[in-house]
């Protein structure tokens, strides 16, 4: 068998095997238990006649009643738009909601800002109060003079020893009498 290395690439057999222009399909043996390395075998359409068909007829449109066709339109119609009109009012209120939140964020910002103009203020003022000038006057007014000295509070470093005694119920009971 001879095929040619063109030919062999598109899988047509030459003329030398019998199969003159017909696609072949290798068949392949195992070649370890010596068969034959390759033999073509030939695709062949089914040799079986097809049935013949019925012929094509036309067949005539079922006819629907006019009247039932207007009444699903006319619902069809009447949905669609009360849809669409509860779509639009939503769509009006949302956009109503959203401009009125708006509006109230922006009247709380420009209160805020205000309040803080307010608190700049204030804060400026009392450190206008609290410079070292003004609160000697301050001081001159109400009579004060300043220290010359400092008192010191001297704590002993150690611990007590010895802590107080603990005060009984009757000398408990007789303080509350006199304390109030």
């Amino acid at each position: 068998m001879l095929i040619l290395p063109r030919a062999a690439a598109f899988g047509v057999a030459t003329s030398e095997n019998g199969h003159e222009g017909e696609i072949v399909t290798p068949v392949t043996a195992d070649t370890q238990l010596g068969g034959d390395v390759a033999a073509a075998v030939p695709l062949r359409a089914d040799p079986r006649p097809r049935a013949a068909r019925p012929p094509l007829r036309a067949v005539p449109a079922r006819r629907r009643r006019t009247r039932r066709r207007g009444w699903g339109d006319a619902i069809f119609a009447t949905t669609l738009a009360l849809v669409l009109g509860v779509g639009i009012v939503g769509v009006l209120l949302l956009n109503t909601a959203m401009q009125t939140q708006a509006d109230q964020i922006q009247a709380t910002q420009q209160k805020l800002a205000a309040l803080h103009l307010v608190v700049q203020g204030e804060q400026t003022a009392l450190d206008r109060m609290n410079t070292p000038a003004a609160l000697a006057a301050r001081a001159a007014s109400l009579h004060m003079r300043p220290a010359t000295t400092m008192p010191v509070l001297r704590v002993p470093a150690r611990t007590p020893t010895r802590l107080p005694a603990p005060i009984s119920a009757r000398a408990r009971a007789k303080s509350r009498v006199h304390a109030g």
